[in-house]
């Protein structure tokens, strides 16, 4: 996993000029995820297996600052009740990638340093479709417990954007479910910044 969290290349159609491409692989026979230009980067990019290969070019005009991506083998992972303290790890429902099971009930919280902020990003998102997410949800709430409004209240199989606390140094989740349609669910990766 890579998270490039500054981009800037010279913008230009279908990415002529300069280009960052990424590979879902070892080299460049192996599956294209995208080919990025412009100021609009990749963020968060997941392989399927274990390498991912990037390859930067540019043409002889035109410069930019480029790219900032910091890479991931490994980061903390945990069920149902855990508080992730790391810079970095991974989130999912429970039994991700299986469905997860009707009347779930799962929080867990990340906590970061006093002076950080975390994010959350989403690589997967299937969870039973809701007009006000009243069956199934993912609620994400500022600080270390669910008191108060969320900050998002999630369902559907649209890809969510990033979240990220406001209010200090903390993201706490609760997952539910009801008595009936199950679906994957979601997987995400955070970090402490």
């Amino acid at each position: 996993m890579v998270d490039v969290d500054d981009f800037n290349l010279e913008a230009s159609t279908a990415c002529r000029f300069d280009s960052l491409s990424i590979y879902d692989g070892s080299d460049t026979s192996a599956d294209l995820i995208g080919v990025y230009c412009g100021t609009e980067g990749p963020g968060i990019v997941t392989s399927t297996g274990s390498s991912l290969f990037l390859r930067m070019e540019s043409d002889i005009t035109g410069t930019r600052s480029g790219f900032h991506a910091k890479y991931i083998s490994q980061g903390e992972t945990g069920g149902c009740g855990t508080n992730f303290t790391s810079h970095a790890g991974f989130i999912s429902s429970p039994n991700y990638p299986e469905k997860y099971d009707n009347n779930a009930d799962c929080t867990f919280s990340i906590t970061g340093e006093a002076d950080k902020n975390v994010t959350v990003a989403f690589d997967h998102f299937d969870v039973e479709q809701h007009t006000d997410c009243d069956y199934d949800s993912l609620k994400i709430y500022d600080g270390d417990t669910d008191e108060g409004s969320p900050l998002a209240t999630l369902c559907g199989i649209d890809m969510p954007n990033p979240v990220s606390s406001t209010i200090g140094s903390g993201l706490f989740f609760r997952f539910k479910s009801d008595a009936s349609v199950t679906r994957t669910g979601f997987s995400a990766f955070f970090r402490v910044q």
